[in-house]
C-alpha cells in the first residue's frame, strides 16, 4: 500500500518590463544577420549566429515554477518557455524551520535578516498569497518565497503539521 502524500502546484512568473525590450533585440540581431547575408560573403554564418542567439535567447523569455511536495520533500522546477525543465531545488521537511504566510508576523525575523539568502519563486503579482519557507541546513538559512495553492499547503500539513501554518 502506497502512502506516499503527493501535491503539485505550477506558477506562471510575471514578465518583467524589459523582457519586451530583450525580445525586441533578438529580433534586431536577426534583421542584422539578414542585412549581413545580403551583403556580405561571411553574412550566411553571421545570419546563423544570430538566428541560434534569437532561438536560444527566446527560450529564457517566460518562465514557469513546478512545486511538487512528495512525501517528505518539496521541490522547485524552473519550465522555460512551456518546454524547458530544469530541477531547481529539493528541500527536506525535517530541514525545514517553518513555512507560513509572509503578510503575517511568524516570518519577520527571517524577512529582513542580512545572513539569510532570499530566493523567490512566486508569480512576483502585487496580489500573489505568497508564503515563505525558512530552510536551515549547513549553507546556513535560506528563505524561499512561494505561492502555493490551498491543496498544495494542506498536503503539507499532513506531512508536517507543527512546521506548516495556513491563513485563513
Amino acid at each position: 500500500m502506497n502512502e506516499d502524500l503527493y501535491a503539485e502546484w505550477l506558477v506562471k512568473r510575471k514578465t518583467p518590463a524589459y523582457m519586451f525590450l530583450v525580445k525586441v533585440a533578438l529580433v534586431f540581431l536577426v534583421l542584422v544577420g539578414l542585412t549581413a547575408c545580403v551583403f556580405s560573403q561571411w553574412g550566411f554564418i553571421l545570419l546563423l549566429i544570430t538566428v541560434l542567439a534569437a532561438f536560444f535567447g527566446f527560450q529564457y523569455t517566460s518562465l514557469e515554477y513546478e512545486y511538487i511536495f512528495v512525501s517528505n520533500e518539496f521541490g522547485v522546477d524552473k519550465i522555460y518557455s512551456k518546454s524547458r525543465r530544469k530541477k531547481d531545488v529539493r528541500l527536506d521537511m525535517s530541514k525545514v524551520v517553518q513555512v507560513a504566510p509572509i503578510a503575517g508576523h511568524e516570518l519577520d525575523s527571517y524577512k529582513n535578516n542580512q545572513k539569510t539568502k532570499v530566493v523567490d519563486y512566486s508569480s512576483r503579482e502585487a496580489d500573489a498569497k505568497t508564503y515563505g519557507i525558512v530552510y536551515e541546513d549547513t549553507n546556513g538559512t535560506t528563505f524561499y518565497i512561494i505561492e502555493p495553492s490551498e491543496k498544495f499547503l494542506k498536503t503539507m500539513k499532513a506531512c508536517s503539521p507543527r512546521k506548516v501554518q495556513i491563513a485563513q
